[in-house]
Order: C-alpha cells, then structure tokens, then sequence
C-alpha cells in the first residue's frame, strides 16, 4: 500500500514538473539524500535529533562521516553550543 501511494505521489510530481517546465521552460530539479552536502547531513541529524528521532541523526551522522569525516566533525564541533 505504501508503494502504491509514492508511484502516486512520483506521478503527481512528474505532471506538476512537465506544467512547470511548459510555463518556464526549464524543469524542476530534485536533489535526492545521495546529493546531500555533509553539512545538510550534519543539520539534518541534529534536527532529528532534537526532534526525538535518534536513529534518523544517527543515519544522518553516519552519511556524513562517511563522505568526509574531517568535515563532518567540523560541522559537528560548529553546531555544539
């Protein structure tokens, strides 16, 4: 059921994009987790953090560390209060 709702969700899209593109003439751009920046991970998982949702950061530390961790422990030790 639920993958049935993202094919809905992933048409709407792609109809509102192919609208957007007709008025515009340049198309949307989505950026996926994949094309994340470290410090978006960092914020992201401090974010979920904060919010309660502890694994969320710590998958969102974990990509970040993963993709540059002298930067993520910057951005890490810039967010700490």
């Amino acid at each position: 059921e639920n993958v049935h709702f993202r094919s809905e969700i992933d048409d709407i899209r792609e109809n509102l994009n192919d609208v957007y593109q007709d008025m515009t003439g340049e198309k949307i751009v989505i950026e996926t987790a994949g094309e994340m920046e470290v410090w978006e991970n960092i914020n992201k998982g401090v974010a979920l953090c904060e919010l309660g949702y502890r694994k969320g950061a710590i998958l969102d530390y974990n990509r970040a560390m993963a993709e540059s961790p002298r930067s993520a422990k910057d951005c890490v030790i810039r967010t700490t209060p």
